[in-house]
């Protein structure tokens, strides 16, 4: 997808007070405590592998992959800066991707999964996450969870970003699509090149759909896969109306 693409030459400006430490801090808890003799990780929709780095750095043998190639050259080039035997990263699209090779952890960050909009996209997106998982192995992901996003609606708003190279000022404008479970987020961005004073404008929509227990709980028996837990991510709330990011934890069974 061509958003993609534009997104990925400011998509670390924009998130850069993700705490992606902290995420993947959580992430190897869940694996310490559910599949300690875990040693290689595929992130699926792994951007421009911020997590990776960390997940790599504990000792995993970590394979990113990203439909995006522009993230996924930003991903690299990062990576040129230090020497990662324990890291590669792939450009791949997660409903049709075939690594014939299977992990013992498949991870999801950053609601990647909600992309997948319609029961197609979502059927093949999770059967190739679980087709490339060892069997009792880990499916971590999170989603935005459709009780909270219908209890506090998505709203209009506005952020302002800036480096030493670019100020980004990105207008977002969501629209509810309630019999579809889908938000399409309308972001009309303008990027100021601070030499030169040129501003470029892009106009996106991120279209995402959000999930519920019962959806889920359907797929994960058609898949093979055992709920192991279910949390808000990182302050490990029960799932409610109230817990936006919601992180599944599945085995394969």
């Amino acid at each position: 997808m061509e958003v993609f693409n534009h997104y990925a030459h400011y998509y670390d400006l924009i998130y850069s007070l993700k705490d992606y430490k902290e995420e993947a801090d959580y992430v190897n808890s869940l694996i310490q405590n559910f599949a300690p003799k875990t040693t290689t990780i595929l992130d699926l929709g792994c951007g421009t592998g911020s997590h990776d780095f960390y997940l790599a750095r504990k000792g995993f043998d970590v394979t990113g992959v990203d439909l995006s190639e522009s993230m996924i050259a930003i991903a690299k080039e990062k990576q040129t800066h230090e020497a990662w035997e324990n890291l590669k990263f792939l450009q791949g699209d997660i409903t049709s991707l075939n690594l014939k090779m299977e992990f013992d952890c498949v991870v999801s960050l950053f609601h990647v999964m909600n992309y997948l909009t319609s029961n197609d996209a979502m059927n093949k997106g999770f059967s190739n996450a679980v087709k490339h998982l060892k069997s009792g192995g880990l499916f971590i992901f999170d989603c935005w969870y459709g009780p909270s996003v219908l209890n506090d609606l998505p709203q209009t708003r506005i952020k302002k970003f800036e480096n030493d190279k670019i100020k980004v000022t990105r207008f977002v404008e969501p629209v509810i699509h309630f019999n579809e479970n889908i938000v399409d987020v309308n972001y009309e961005i303008y990027i100021q090149e601070k030499q030169t004073s040129k501003v470029v404008a892009i106009n996106e929509t991120h279209s995402v759909r959000y999930f519920f227990n019962p959806e889920l709980k359907v797929l994960f028996e058609k898949l093979n896969l055992r709920i192991l837990l279910a949390e808000e991510l990182i302050t490990k709330r029960h799932p409610g109306k109230e817990t936006f990011g919601v992180c599944f934890v599945t085995q394969k069974t």
